[in-house]
């Protein structure tokens, strides 16, 4: 989708934010996002990149783009951008040593962008000095203490009927109910850190007073990865041996004898940034073929659910059931079935990884929806706290968060 808006329109509501990073703050780096603007894709775009941030505003250090966000790798050389990330799949050798021999590309661009790189290591001392401050602890109680401090400054109280809050010491008993009560709850993407230490709503009620009668209640459906490793997908149709058959190709097409061939008793994979640690495949662009049976325990409606990034299409009974192929963040797609038990169904699912994170899982499963847990728990307490909301699963990038809360949570 292209971002289309006039000079005047650009200049003054959009472009002032990154004028000041640029001529006061002087930023080292600079970074193109993945969509046209005007019709010209951001790691492409003359205007932006040469006329405005190393013309007009004189920026002097490196233009990168975002994780997979170059589609042409002369354009985007001739069109200003310095480094693509996180590899150089279009920027590449194959790609810019023709384009020099022919002039399609100068050596003057190429030298420049190789002075804008060199310029930043030294400049911040990337070069000659170590990156990592072992003076600062990781694990730092001075950034502990300011990130607490700006958690009870985020906190709005939006709503507070019949001044139920804070709760008075007639209170007892309490049913804590939810799946964000008993973990601890960040957006994903590139924003997901682990934290050293993570106080829950249900750690916190139960150091807060230790008499306090606490019911918890998870009271909503679970993920599809807790279900990956559910006893359903077998190499053989008798249903002896766990797993699916699993065929890695050295490209994203899944073109050619794969270049290694293994047994994967659960679908769950998520290496990040990193190789998979399979013989032949690298980080990125790279596919895999998932193939073997489904046989449930139980006859019944069944839910199919894939979780990737990048593409994915699963084939059921020689039937295609899912296809989402196209790059992305981790996203979920999923589909109802009725299976018979006994039964044996040919299942295939296609994957590739382009850029970046490479996630993939499978799982089927019952979505049995019981709250009689959690109405009895609130029934018998005094008061019920109900913990709802969004994870890393359900927003992060890549994708739009939809307004309601995730599946089942306001039931």
């Amino acid at each position: 989708v292209s971002s289309d808006l006039d000079e005047h329109t650009l200049q003054e509501l959009y472009l002032p934010a990154f004028h000041a990073a640029v001529r006061e703050a002087r930023v080292g780096a600079v970074m193109n996002s993945y969509n046209p603007v005007n019709g010209v894709h951001a790691t492409q775009n003359k205007h932006l990149n040469l006329d405005l941030l190393k013309g007009a505003w004189k920026f002097d250090g490196i233009l990168m783009s975002d994780w997979v966000s170059t589609y042409d790798g002369v354009a985007a050389a001739n069109g200003g951008l310095d480094l693509e990330m996180p590899s150089g799949k279009f920027m590449s050798r194959a790609n810019l040593l023709p384009a020099l021999a022919d002039g399609r590309v100068s050596m003057a661009t190429i030298d420049d962008k190789v002075r804008r790189i060199l310029r930043i290591l030294f400049r911040f001392g990337f070069y000659d000095h170590p990156q990592t401050d072992d003076r600062v602890p990781r694990d730092n109680p001075a950034a502990s203490r300011t990130a607490l401090d700006l958690a009870r400054s985020g906190i709005v109280l939006l709503k507070n009927e019949d001044g139920i809050l804070p709760l008075g010491a007639a209170v007892k008993k309490v049913a804590l109910i939810g799946p964000n009560a008993a973990r601890y709850v960040a957006g994903g993407g590139s924003s997901y850190t682990e934290p050293f230490h993570a106080v829950t709503l249900l750690d916190g009620l139960r150091q807060a007073d230790s008499t306090l009668q606490l019911t918890y209640v998870r009271g909503a459906a679970g993920d599809m990865e807790e279900h990956t490793a559910d006893r359903v997908f077998f190499v053989d149709s008798a249903g002896r041996s766990r797993g699916l058959t699993a065929a890695f190709y050295n490209n994203q097409d899944l073109a050619g004898a794969p270049a290694a061939v293994n047994i994967d008793s659960v679908v769950d994979h998520n290496w990040a940034d990193a190789p998979p640690g399979i013989p032949g495949i690298g980080a990125d662009h790279f596919s895999a073929r998932f193939t073997g049976y489904l046989r449930v325990p139980k006859s019944g409606r069944y839910h199919l659910a894939v979780r990737g990034d990048d593409g994915f299409r699963l084939w059921l009974d020689g039937r295609k059931v899912i296809e989402l192929w196209e790059d992305q963040a981790p996203t979920l797609r999923g589909t109802d079935v009725d299976l018979e038990a006994g039964r044996s169904y040919p299942i295939a699912l296609e994957w590739y990884e382009n850029g970046g994170g490479a996630r993939i899982a499978l799982a089927c499963f019952q979505q049995v929806l019981d709250f009689s847990d959690a109405i009895a728990a609130a029934r018998a307490a005094d008061v019920a706290i109900v913990a709802v909301g969004f994870d890393a699963q359900s927003e992060s990038e890549g994708f739009d968060r939809t307004f309601p809360l995730p599946p089942y949570q306001d039931t």
